[in-house]
């Protein structure tokens, strides 16, 4: 027997095409058959003085920092000095507290509309923590490294985290992540794309992020390379 049901909102947000004034969606055997505006008094159910829309994806999260209070660093600060302050604050955390950060993201995104997420994940929370049937998680493992003789080890450190899946149905799903173009060498990026290419994953990475990063790229010098040396990592000519 076919199951219709209706529901009519202030608003109707179909994200294809500008927001419905006074909407009814129609959903015929769990899946929308139409949307329009206009008279929504013959709908089955009025949710009354709401927008309706679909859930959220936020594609790139950072979910051990969602214990933070305020954001790390100043305004205006150059991005090699924020990032000093990102090192910093993890070697702080403990594995107990990156959990508890985890675990705290996920819910506050539920609680957004977002249950989809592309996560970049430094640790491999996502073997421990339970998460719900309501949100689906890409975990995007996050690899970087100056050191081409490192390569290999990240990469076998990577495929560990990766190679335990939920139970079916899964509830995240693999990815890699080459942290940016700044903190890899050659040889590691070059490494872990062939991985994803191999093993059909997909990639996330940071790129374009500052003028400090161009500066470096195209020139090897300036903040990023005062920030690498400091830190007393390789830089590839």
């Amino acid at each position: 027997m076919t199951k219709s049901h209706s529901w009519g909102a202030r608003w109707i947000i179909p994200v294809d095409r500008p927001p419905l004034e006074n909407g009814t969606l129609t959903v015929v055997d769990g899946r929308i058959s139409d949307i329009k505006a206009g008279d929504r008094s013959n709908a089955d159910e009025d949710l009354g003085e709401v927008a309706l829309m679909p859930l959220l994806v936020n594609a790139h999260t950072h979910l051990e920092f969602s214990s933070l209070e305020k954001p790390l660093g100043q305004p205006g600060m150059l991005l090699p000095d924020w990032i000093g302050e990102v090192l910093r604050w993890r070697s702080d955390q403990t594995a107990s507290q990156t959990m508890q950060a985890v675990a705290l993201g996920l819910r506050e995104s539920l609680v957004c509309g977002s249950t989809g997420i592309g996560e970049i994940a430094t640790s491999p929370w996502f073997q421990h923590l339970a998460l719900s049937d309501d949100i689906l998680v890409r975990c995007f493992v996050e690899r970087l490294g100056n050191r081409p003789e490192e390569s290999d080890g990240k990469i076998a450190e990577a495929q560990s985290w990766l190679q335990h899946r939920p139970e079916q149905p899964p509830t995240w799903y693999p990815g890699l992540s080459p942290h940016a173009p700044y903190s890899l060498c050659d040889a590691l990026f070059e490494k872990l794309i062939a991985r994803a290419v191999e093993d059909l994953l997909p990639v996330a990475m940071h790129v374009a992020e500052s003028r400090e990063e161009l500066e470096f790229l195209k020139t090897g010098q300036g903040p990023f390379r005062q920030f690498l040396e400091k830190l007393h990592l390789p830089i590839e000519s």
